[in-house]
């Protein structure tokens, strides 16, 4: 078996211990993007402004590829370890009072946008295999992405 591949296993079977340490913590969580195809890493590595001009390339031929393009708001390296499903993006909620909030059975919940939500549950996640990288502690922070280290590669 591959290095790559068994990496690949493991990174799965320690990603599925992040939504029940989430509750853990008090916090609820959703999955967010984990493998990403080359053509979306490509989209995400243009940024907003390239985004925009290939909108306007694109639309009068393919108008729906052109509006999802433009509604995309996500950013990433061409090289991301998304391409290799090593990678996940976790959105976490915490319980909040706020009246236009997502309501469940379990109450109200806010969306946590920012990066220190997230810190106790990124250190949780290095200390639990010597691959593992959080997004948080990258240049530009990104705390809901939780990955593992392959070939340099965060």
């Amino acid at each position: 078996m591959s290095e790559l591949l068994n990496l690949q296993f493991e990174f799965a079977f320690q990603a599925s211990m992040i939504v029940p340490k989430a509750w853990e913590l008090g916090l609820r969580a959703k999955l967010g993007e984990c493998l990403r195809s080359n053509e979306q890493a490509e989209i995400h590595a243009l940024g907003k402004v390239g985004r925009a001009e290939l909108c306007r390339a694109i639309d009068e031929s393919w108008p729906g590829l052109a509006l999802a393009i433009s509604d995309n708001v996500g950013s990433g390296i061409r090289r991301s370890q998304h391409l290799r499903a090593l990678a996940i993006d976790i959105q976490l909620f915490e319980r909040s009072t706020g009246s236009d909030l997502d309501e469940d059975a379990f109450g109200r919940w806010a969306y946590l946008s920012l990066s220190e939500p997230y810190a106790e549950l990124g250190k949780w996640w290095k200390a639990r295999h010597p691959k593992a990288c959080w997004g948080g502690d990258f240049t530009q922070p990104d705390g809901g992405h939780f990955s593992f280290e392959w070939r340099g590669v965060r």
